[in-house]
């Protein structure tokens, strides 16, 4: 055999190799790229963006730390003169808000609130569809909520968890909505037979009613 052929042979031998190894399934120019890294949800919904996750649940904490920033729904930002002179973006003054659809670690699939910025009231919702504002007529009139003074909706269920979750008159397929006005929660749980409504002091997580 000439040196030639027995060239030819041994690299046919390293191919055949090489193919039953895998090394055919080695990235090549033209095969597909590696996914990339999920954008992050919450900064995702806070400038308006749909996510596409049905299922989706938004942590409350997590919105409320977007919820003042400058990159939030601009368009709808309302500005003020500060005690320097400058023209600045007027701050949002929650006086309700309501969350749908709360899972077991108290995220919901929406958040509501109303919120009254530079005398102008407005409904802003961060839900699947991203964030939007609707401006409201008149005034509303309801006591401003301090979110640094309140129990938090997943400090809620943990200090509420055997109540919250007693399925002896809801049965286990539920939803819950929950509610934050005049001081005190109010959570709505929604099964089999008439809904359950909880009242919960918002700054102590104590239960105060039900209609149990």
């Amino acid at each position: 055999m000439s040196k030639t052929a027995v060239v030819f042979f041994t690299l046919l031998l390293i191919l055949a190799s090489c193919f039953i190894a895998g090394c055919s399934s080695l990235p090549f120019s033209g095969s597909t790229p590696a996914p990339t890294e999920t954008p992050n949800k919450i900064a995702a919904i806070a400038t308006g963006e749909p996510t596409p996750d049905l299922a989706q649940r938004y942590n409350f904490e997590d919105i409320l730390s977007t919820f003042n920033s400058p990159d939030v729904i601009n368009e709808r930002e309302v500005t003020s003169i500060n005690e320097s002179g400058q023209n600045v973006s007027a701050k949002k003054h929650i006086q309700y808000f309501r969350g749908a659809d709360l899972d077991e670690n108290g995220d919901a699939g929406s958040w509501t609130f109303i919120v009254e910025q530079g005398n102008r009231y407005s409904i802003i919702t961060y839900s699947i569809r991203g964030a939007t504002t609707t401006d409201t007529p008149g005034m509303i009139a309801r006591p401003e909520i301090f979110t640094d003074q309140i129990v938090t909706p997943r400090g809620l269920f943990e200090k509420n968890h055997a109540v919250i979750f007693n399925t002896t008159r809801t049965g286990s397929a539920v939803t819950r909505d929950l509610s934050l006005s005049g001081g005190n929660y109010t959570l709505t749980i929604s099964g089999k037979g008439m809904p359950r409504i909880l009242v919960i002091d918002s700054r102590t997580g104590a239960l105060i009613s039900s209609n149990d």
